[in-house]
């Protein structure tokens, strides 16, 4: 029901409106997702960093 409900919707929206539609939510998910990246991987390499200091010369 709702899948028919959507697709109506979507159907009756403007190209333009429906361009910016696609690219909002697609931000929506890549720009959390790259932060989420980030953040992960500075704390890879802080770890990494401190392992490096701790092993024996």
């Amino acid at each position: 029901m709702i899948r028919i409900v959507l697709r109506q919707f979507i159907s009756g929206i403007d190209p333009a409106s429906l361009t910016i539609l696609f690219f909002t939510v697609a931000c929506s998910y890549v720009v959390p997702w790259k932060i989420v990246s980030f953040i992960k991987f500075r704390k890879v390499k802080q770890l990494q960093a401190l392992g490096k200091e701790m092993l024996p010369n």
